[in-house]
């Protein structure tokens, strides 16, 4: 499973912040298209609970719900 946080298109970004992110590529290929989203650093930082135990669903209702 990729992250649900990241949006292909012309540039793929990560939606899971209030500002879009645009991910380098070491940071998309580590961490955007596999499990390994879970535990990215970009992501830890801006949204601590993610390595709680809440879903990815939970947190991007949060997120949206801004």
């Amino acid at each position: 499973m990729s992250c649900p946080y990241f949006k292909e298109g012309n540039v793929g970004v990560c939606v899971a912040f209030e500002l879009m992110y645009i991910p380098g590529l070491a940071r998309m290929e580590r961490y955007c298209f596999d499990e390994d989203f879970r535990i990215c650093p970009a992501l830890t930082s801006y949204m601590p609970e993610a390595g709680r135990g809440r879903d990815s669903q939970g947190l991007a209702g949060k997120s949206q719900g801004r």
